[in-house]
């Protein structure tokens, strides 16, 4: 995972030179909760809770508003993401893009 971060930023930091724009760090583990902002056209009403999965954590959110939130309980072994990211390879809902609706 180290290996895919560093490429990621150093690709990060080519672009953003060569464009002469600026690197602006976003922390995704705090932008998965606020997703629904973007993919939904009325927000559920708050508080609501949130379930994060991806392939490395699996975290229950309590979201309170668009920018106060709180980890209610979170996988300790395994991430569930471990588990959907190959069966969503191996089934034909693969496009090169996991996404958690189209496995189910």
């Amino acid at each position: 995972m180290s290996g895919r971060l560093s490429v990621g930023c150093t690709s990060a930091r080519t672009l953003a030179a060569v464009h002469r724009k600026p690197l602006i760090g976003v922390n995704h583990m705090t932008a998965h909760p606020r997703t629904v902002t973007l993919t939904e056209p009325v927000l559920p009403p708050f508080p609501h809770l949130t379930l994060r999965v991806s392939g490395g954590h699996t975290t229950l959110v309590v979201v309170y508003s668009e920018d106060k939130y709180e980890r209610a309980a979170e996988t300790v072994d395994e991430a569930l993401g471990q588990t959907f990211d190959p069966l969503g390879v191996r089934s034909s809902a693969w496009n090169g893009v996991i996404e958690g609706l189209e496995l189910l």
